[in-house]
């Protein structure tokens, strides 16, 4: 997939922009899933598909576009961290765009084969911003926050390529008092969607989020 790179690199026009490579990619994927939490969902973002070489381009560029999401909330990691559930291929591209280390955590995804990818050392005291490829309720976020903090690392940041925007997230991110910031969200996927005339799938995905998602998340209390 070529990247258009007429299209200017600018904060207005990114949240769609990224919005539309992950459905031209298909990382935006549909079927019958299930998050960690028990929710089922019509779609996922399935970013492994990014590293796929014909999608090269497109990786780059969403790097670039964390860094400089990182970048206008004015902060300064000293270590940017990918949680191993999707985000730590982009790890170490930010972390060249920002000028600084790049790490890698296990989220809540502990297995043997995971821990073998983990990867960067974090010292007491350094600014960390973590690296995920989609916000769901926060979980995996706060899970490597917690494995940060217990090496002495400061989090300031959590970033992500997607966010599903539910509220639950927000209230959990707020208790956290850890800022988070993303490139696109679900609103921006399904306007891309209408725009390519996937009329079905945006229907289901309406219905998904304005119904079967709060009435999930009011049965959790």
């Amino acid at each position: 997939m070529l990247v258009d790179r007429t299209v200017e690199r600018n904060r207005d026009l990114r949240p769609f922009r990224v919005a539309g490579w992950l459905v031209g990619t298909a990382t935006v994927q549909t079927g019958d899933f299930t998050f960690n939490s028990g929710l089922k969902s019509p779609m996922k973002i399935e970013s492994d598909v990014l590293r796929r070489p014909e999608f090269a381009g497109t990786h780059e560029e969403i790097a670039e576009d964390l860094a400089d999401l990182i970048r206008e909330k004015g902060v300064k990691p000293d270590v940017v961290v990918g949680v191993l559930t999707g985000a730590d291929s982009f790890t170490r591209r930010v972390a060249d765009f920002l000028g600084c280390e790049a790490a890698a955590r296990l989220g809540n995804t502990d297995t043997p084969e995971k821990r073998q990818l983990v990867h960067g050392e974090i010292i007491p005291g350094q600014r960390v911003v973590i690296v995920e490829d989609a916000f769901t309720t926060g979980g995996n976020t706060f899970s490597t926050k917690k494995q940060v903090e217990a090496e002495g690392g400061e989090v300031v940041l959590a970033v992500s390529i997607f966010d599903y925007g539910f509220p639950v997230a927000d209230r959990n991110f707020e208790a956290a008092g850890l800022p988070r910031a993303s490139l696109t969200k679900l609103n921006d996927v399904i306007s891309v969607l209408h725009a390519t005339k996937h009329d079905g799938l945006v229907l289901r995905l309406r219905e998904w989020r304005d119904h079967t998602v709060p009435e999930f998340f009011a049965r959790q209390g």
